[in-house]
């Protein structure tokens, strides 16, 4: 045989092996030894290996000793900080958010979270018991007296889901998964009123309704969007009732509504698929929806936008960030936001003149809107949105669940000062 013959043949052997055989990792690089200029006698060997054997048997002996008892763990713990999981500290550190009283309410999800100014409202969802069974009772919090009060009874059914709201005056809860009436809450008062019927849908393709069905307050109706039937109206509480809007045209599965001050904007995709790259967006001007340029980018997700008092923003979960800019309807690259990649992401909270983006990976990042700069910080829980209001001074959560050994249902209620 010919050394071509059996270069080639060897060749060919290789690559199909290469094709069935996975390739190992590279070996990993270790530091090269120290070249020794003088032999060790045999005298110093021995005395050498006796240390090491004497120190393996004193630490053995040490890890066999009993542990000394620890502090007694607070109800409701912080959940640990993994060493995987450090924050960047090459950003200003911010204040840690600190736990209260989570109240009389018992462990739920699908629940909603108001701000009336001066209390925190807990309302519905379903039990986080075995039974997973929705609820209608709620509660506020008052954090200048850290102090909670139960509602009074609801008027309508138990229910998860629900599109929530403060009109400045009462609490709007509308709809909820397979509901389509709603009821006001009057907090001065104490007491509810029954509202007219949603005409927009309440059914979804998923038990989680929030990227199906969305709503905002844009400071005189509630504006409810069902996304997958493109199905728009809004609630009037001066009138007490819902006119019609147009539909956006966004041919969408999934989408949320989102408010600037003076304008209606709606984010939307085609559908929760690797191949979709395109975060389609709309905007509401004089009682139609115009088209705005589609945001390209890897993964993207609708509930990940905000508006940052100053422009909104839109990113994925790996961190790809950009703005848009209105002027010139083009969307930029902007800042990456310093979060760790994740299978899960949390709402983001609109803050003043900020955002407060969570990610469930457990490193976490606020938005200043004056500076463009990120700071990274991490929060108890998974970290939602829905389950967060801005006071205007200050971050609250409640809900969040985070069982241990003692309580399977703890919930987490925690406030951050930025």
């Amino acid at each position: 045989m010919s050394i071509d013959k059996l270069l080639t043949d060897t060749s060919a052997d290789l690559r199909n092996r290469i094709a069935k055989e996975p390739i190992p990792p590279p070996p990993r690089l270790e530091s090269p030894p120290v070249r020794q200029t003088r032999r060790r006698p045999s005298w110093f060997v021995g005395i050498v290996s006796f240390t090491v054997i004497l120190g393996v048997g004193v630490i053995a002996l040490l890890l066999q000793a009993p542990n000394p008892p620890g502090p007694i763990q607070a109800p409701n713990p912080v959940p640990p900080t993994s060493a995987s999981q450090t924050p960047d500290t090459s950003l200003e550190a911010i204040s840690e958010p600190t736990l209260f009283d989570a109240g009389p309410l018992t462990g739920r999800d699908g629940h909603s979270v108001v701000w009336t100014g001066s209390e925190l409202i807990v309302w519905g969802g379903v039990s986080s018991d075995a039974t997973g069974a929705p609820v209608a009772d709620g509660a506020a919090y008052d954090p200048s007296s850290n102090s909670w009060r139960m509602l009074a009874a609801a008027p309508i059914a138990p229910r998860q889901g629900h599109q929530a709201a403060w009109t400045g005056e009462e609490m709007l809860v509308v709809g909820g998964l397979g509901h389509h009436d709603g009821a006001a809450y009057n907090p001065a008062s104490d007491t509810w009123r029954l509202l007219p019927s949603t005409p927009v849908p309440t059914t979804s393709p998923a038990p989680i309704v929030t990227q199906y069905t969305s709503s905002v307050w844009d400071g005189r109706e509630l504006v409810m969007w069902n996304v997958p039937a493109d199905v728009v109206a809004a609630y009037s509480p001066a009138t007490d009732s819902w006119r019609p809007l147009v539909s956006t045209n966004l041919e969408a599965d999934a989408g949320v509504l989102r408010w600037n001050g003076a304008e209606l904007y709606a984010f939307a995709i085609e559908a929760f698929d690797p191949r979709v790259s395109h975060l389609r967006a709309a905007r509401f001007d004089s009682e139609q929806w115009g088209r705005l340029t589609d945001l390209e980018i890897p993964s993207p997700m609708p509930m990940l936008s905000a508006w940052t008092g100053e422009e909104f923003i839109a990113w994925n979960d790996t961190g790809e960030s950009f703005r848009y800019l209105e002027a010139e309807d083009a969307w930029v690259s902007s800042p990456a936001i310093p979060i760790s990649g994740c299978e899960g992401v949390g709402e983001p909270l609109e803050i003043e003149r900020g955002v407060l983006v969570f990610n469930w990976c457990g490193v976490d990042a606020i938005l200043d809107a004056e500076t463009g700069e990120w700071t990274t910080l991490r929060v108890p829980g998974l970290g939602r949105g829905s389950h967060a209001v801005w006071t205007g001074e200050e971050v609250l959560l409640w809900g969040d669940l985070y069982g241990n050994e003692n309580d399977p249902s703890a919930i987490l209620a925690w406030r951050l000062s930025p």
